[in-house]
């Protein structure tokens, strides 16, 4: 018999405790019942899809399945607009489905973003790393909503997330989604994948002495560390030579103006200015949330990243398993 589910608030917490319970079921076949969404965030919807990509990858079959006749309409509207449903892929969809949005002010519609468009957005068609950053500019300049100082910000937080992807996992492909939170004054970013994880991704660095997901978070904000792992470090030019400052350096910047947040290898790490803390939490491949103050932006500067970079590659010197200098692509902000 299939098990239904009734998917409900699809806010951080709420989503990391419906996957864990949606884990735990043992049934092959489960129906998804969305009717009673109320909060929705897009920390939330990713989270979900890449838990769901999971299971169908693990043969499940997943159904959307609209058992309730009364539909929350302000929740489940919201998600289907943000494309949730449609990029959720799961069997059944009725056929109103929002298939694609436009974003708007306060919104970047859920968006599957594929290696091998990167290479078509190259001028030569062969090189993914300079569609990167034509990519993520792009995606700076809607999010940040005409707000010069976050455009750039975003531009280099969403460059080194995507290239960390793309270097140190087998997925070929992320999701990002982003909402604006104009009475917070807040700005939420959430990015994800369905690789294997930090964990899985860092245990090849037989150096570093990793116990669980929660030790793998920290050193994977550690500079000079995650670079030690990669698998194409040396296959690409100097100025994208992988390093392992990356994550280091999003985490320091975001920090100074919101909290980082990451998402992998069954634990969570957040981080909000020099505050880090961690616990165990069930998860599938890695996801990253970026939640921003705007008015705190203009914190930021090129200055900053330098700052950031130099007191990174001092402390590298105490660890002699960490790569002493950041990669030129790092420096550039």
């Amino acid at each position: 018999m299939p098990t239904n589910f009734m998917v409900r608030n699809l806010t951080l917490d709420g989503t990391l405790r419906q996957i864990e319970e949606l884990s735990t079921i043992k049934d092959k076949i489960i129906n998804l019942d969305f009717s009673k969404m109320t909060k929705v965030r897009s920390i939330g919807m990713i989270l979900f899809t890449t838990y769901i990509e999971y299971s169908v990858n693990k043969n499940h079959k997943i159904y959307y399945y609209s058992g309730s006749t009364k539909v929350n309409d302000r929740g489940y509207s919201y998600a289907d607009h943000a494309c949730f449903f449609n990029t959720l892929k799961v069997k059944n969809l009725p056929s109103n489905i929002t298939k694609n949005s436009v974003p708007t002010d306060n919104f970047y519609p859920l968006e599957k973003i594929d290696v091998k468009e990167l290479y078509d957005l190259s001028t030569s068609g062969t090189d993914w790393k300079k569609g990167l950053i034509i990519k993520s500019k792009k995606l700076a300049k809607i999010i940040s909503n005409g707000n010069n100082v976050l455009e750039t910000n975003i531009a280099y937080a969403l460059r080194e997330i995507f290239r960390n992807t793309f270097e140190h996992t087998t997925s070929n492909h992320l999701f990002i989604s982003a909402q604006r939170h104009p009475s917070e004054g807040t700005i939420e970013i959430a990015i994800s994948d369905s690789g294997e994880g930090i964990l899985n991704v860092l245990s090849v660095n037989k150096n570093l002495n990793i116990y669980d997901g929660e030790d793998a978070l920290k050193w994977c904000i550690k500079p000079g560390i995650s670079g030690n792992a990669g698998r194409v470090s040396n296959r690409i030019g100097n100025e994208w030579k992988n390093s392992g400052y990356g994550l280091y350096v999003v985490s320091e910047m975001i920090s100074k103006i919101g909290i980082f947040n990451i998402i992998s290898s069954n634990a969570k790490l957040e981080k909000e200015n020099d505050n880090l803390s961690t616990s165990k939490n069930i998860s599938f491949g890695t996801t990253l949330l970026l939640k921003v103050n705007i008015d705190d932006t203009y914190k930021l500067s090129s200055k900053t990243i330098d700052n950031i970079v130099s007191k990174g590659q001092i402390e590298s010197k105490n660890n002699r398993y960490a790569i002493r200098t950041a990669s030129t692509m790092s420096k550039i902000y």
